[in-house]
């Protein structure tokens, strides 16, 4: 079935409305075009040629790693950089600044914030030596990496409170972290890990030596969190409660019962030197390495997170659209860039879009060379998950945050989602901004 309905993408906070635009209208929990069945992934499992088929090997996917590693879009942390020069690291953090001085951003009070004050944290900048020692270090517990070294939220519109633009990740507990700068005042340090760069509190990083930080990061004994979310807890009882870890989190194994797997963690020792703790994870929320890449466990792992809240840089506990898919893939151990722009440029292209087409062309590529569960598709700002076909018109599954709704009177207005859910790629035939399938960029297998 066409709609006329317009989705707006994960990435698209801040968007200035024309005035026609009514906001924040709720949207249908099953969206248009779509039936309870498709809300489960046994519906495109059981429409799949080949289900339980081998997309990559164990081996496949570290070729795969290794690919992204060597094209740049993921950073190999397994033989770091001891010295950087400081040219580098003040490129790093200068790009982030500048990036925010061309935008106009508002405090939580409404009021503009000046291009001066942005500008003013290229002191930052000016600290930073001209040759770098690279230090090291895990986080100690999950924690937001911001854009600037502060705490405070800057909006793209007025009270746009769901959408920090500073709020750049979540980093889980345990992520490897190189340590390039800390700000002057000692509270915040500049980091990249394989994923992305930006400030950290200094006390949610516990120092490493290089020799430990190769060891534990590359250590081949992993657990792989499995559930969309696994409690970890410093009991085996399970009653002392420690943090919480996402899908695709990876831990170095150190024991297993039948009710638990004995994990290490990072804790903060004398002098903020790394010690490792035991911690206990469920059993049934994690696996003993990552699990096999076929489609059916790419469905079964979007699937656990359908309904899961939106969040713009992984605010208030949520997903934005690639955070989602770096956590369905990273259960299989794809390690994908952070942001929509980049995963768009993952794996291979369908042969098909190498080429400009039409609506009914693309989606005809789609169905007939796509592979549900392995097929990735970009948009402007956004990326989803292809899950396969029915009645020849494509289906995708994704964090999204809303879509527009025109109006009998002419008006349009917002609906949000807000959520994982489970969409038709006609959404938006007919409008001005037209479907989603039009704004497709690229469709891309995971090989």
């Amino acid at each position: 079935m066409r709609t006329v309905l317009s989705l707006l993408f994960c990435l698209m906070a801040g968007v200035v409305w024309a005035d026609e635009v009514k906001l924040n209208i709720a949207a249908p929990a099953v969206l248009p075009g779509v039936t309870v069945e498709m809300r489960s992934p046994g519906f495109w499992a059981a429409r799949h040629p080949s289900p339980d088929e081998l997309v990559l090997s164990d081996r496949g996917v570290q070729v795969l790693n290794r690919r992204l590693a060597a094209q740049g879009l993921v950073e190999d942390l397994s033989r770091p950089a001891r010295i950087l020069p400081g040219s580098k690291v003040r490129e790093y953090i200068t790009e982030i600044i500048e990036g925010l001085k061309k935008r106009v951003l508002y405090a939580p009070d409404g009021k503009a914030v000046s291009a001066d004050l942005i500008a003013g944290f290229d002191r930052e900048v000016s600290a930073v030596p001209e040759k770098v020692e690279v230090l090291f270090g895990f986080t100690v517990k999950p924690v937001d990496q911001r854009l600037l070294p502060v705490y405070g939220p800057l909006y793209a519109e007025p009270g746009d409170v769901d959408f920090d633009e500073l709020q750049n990740s979540r980093l889980d507990i345990n992520t490897p972290v190189t340590v390039l700068a800390h700000s002057r005042d000692r509270k915040w340090l500049f980091v990249r890990n394989a994923i992305s760069s930006g400030w950290l509190p200094a006390e949610a990083v516990a120092r490493a030596t290089y020799e430990v930080f190769i060891q534990h990061s590359n250590s081949p004994r992993r657990v792989i969190v499995t559930s969309a979310r696994a409690d970890l807890f410093l009991d085996p009882a399970r009653t002392e409660y420690l943090t919480t870890a996402r899908m695709g989190a990876a831990f170095t194994y150190k024991s297993v019962s039948a009710d638990y797997w004995g994990v290490e963690v990072p804790a903060a020792g004398l002098e903020g030197q790394v010690k490792f703790v035991t911690a206990y994870i469920p059993k049934k929320d994690a696996s003993s390495g990552p699990l096999a890449f076929t489609p059916r466990v790419i469905y079964d792992q979007a699937f656990k997170l359908l309904d899961a809240p939106y969040g713009w840089g992984d605010m208030n506990g949520g997903q934005d659209c690639s955070r989602f898919l770096q956590m369905v893939f990273g259960s299989v151990g794809i390690i994908l860039p952070r942001n929509s722009a980049e995963q768009g440029k993952v794996g291979t292209v369908l042969a098909g879009f190498k080429e400009q087409l039409a609506p009914d062309a693309k989606s005809a590529v789609i169905v007939a060379q796509g592979l549900g569960g392995a097929v990735i598709l970009r948009l402007q700002g956004h990326i989803v998950l292809y899950l396969g076909s029915y009645k020849d018109q494509p289906y995708v599954i994704h964090s999204a945050w809303a879509y527009r709704e025109p109006l009998p009177d002419g008006t349009q207005r917002a609906r949000v989602i807000g959520r994982v859910a489970v969409t038709s790629l006609d959404l938006g035939a007919g409008s001005a901004k037209g479907s989603l399938l039009q704004r497709i960029i690229s469709a891309r297998i995971l090989r």
